[in-house]
């Protein structure tokens, strides 16, 4: 028999090498994913831990070194304050509520004091209410409402601006906010009020006042503008002032010049065009006549 030889194999090209070590490393190799996934499970581990921890350790109680790298740990899983919101507000702008409020832009989310920036804030003149809460991971947000304006309250010759609840909440010269009317009075900081609501049924009136005094704590003197001085009673309010608005749109009153009106009484109405004139009195109801039935 007739031996066979065999010819002999010729070597790879270097590219058929790198190829097939290629093919090699890609094959899939369960053992590898299962560590990358465990690497990425405990990073996430870790990272959810060193918050929760953040949470509910206080870090001025570590020691300095484990305050430092426990504020690294947490700003590195970042949580660092990246971002201060701001709703509300129309006379600050969310950097100077963050300057008040004091926000730490070096510490963690979880170092912030909320109770002590909302403190802060509500000592400013113009913040009613504030609140400040935290927006995971890096954000910071500051609610507040604003005091309005609603009136100038003058007692014992200083000028004050008052809220709605009648509160003061700051002193101003008497030539400020002059468009706000005056309520004067002990007393008439609390009770204007009222005298406003009943005022916004009549837009024209109550752009024309110019100041409120509140009598003996139980009614108003109303000024309008051109020196119309108006007395009300101490009930029926509304129905007073309907009476001066039907009034003023037939005749004119506050075209006339200064007067002063008299809406105290029930039955009766008193217009003076003379500053010096004392305002009539109704005169007393004479007492009935009593007949004498007894027979004689």
């Amino acid at each position: 028999m007739t031996k066979k030889t065999r010819k002999p194999t010729k070597a790879k090209p270097a590219t058929q090498r790198k190829k097939a070590a290629l093919k090699a490393k890609s094959a899939f190799n369960p053992m590898q994913h299962l560590r990358i996934a465990g690497y990425v499970f405990a990073g996430a581990a870790v990272v959810s831990i060193v918050a929760l921890a953040a949470l509910f350790v206080d870090f001025r109680a570590l020691p300095g070194q484990s305050v430092d790298a426990a504020r690294s740990a947490v700003r590195f899983a970042g949580f660092k304050v990246d971002h201060v919101d701001v709703r509300g507000a129309q006379r600050f702008s969310y950097r100077q509520l963050a300057n008040l409020a004091k926000v730490n832009h070096e510490a963690t989310i979880f170092g912030q004091d909320l109770g002590e920036m909302r403190t802060r804030l509500e000592k400013q003149t113009w913040v009613k209410t504030a609140r400040v809460s935290r927006h995971l991971p890096d954000r910071l947000l500051i609610d507040v409402i604003e005091r309005q304006a609603f009136a100038r309250w003058q007692r014992d010759g200083q000028f004050y601006l008052i809220g709605e609840d009648g509160a003061p909440f700051m002193k101003i010269r008497r030539d400020e906010w002059r468009s706000l009317p005056i309520v004067v009075g002990e007393g008439a900081n609390v009770s204007v009020a009222r005298l406003r609501e009943a005022l916004d049924a009549f837009p024209y009136l109550s752009s024309r006042l110019s100041s409120a005094t509140w009598i003996g704590a139980r009614r108003w003197d109303l000024l309008f503008e051109g020196g119309v001085l108006v007395r009300l009673p101490e009930q029926a309010l509304d129905e007073k002032l309907g009476q001066l608005s039907r009034m003023q749109m037939r005749d004119n009153l506050f075209a006339s010049g200064p007067m002063r009106i008299d809406m105290r009484m029930d039955h009766m109405l008193a217009i003076s065009t003379d500053p010096d004139r004392f305002t009539p009195k109704p005169k007393p109801r004479r007492a009935a006549v009593k007949l004498n039935t007894t027979a004689s």
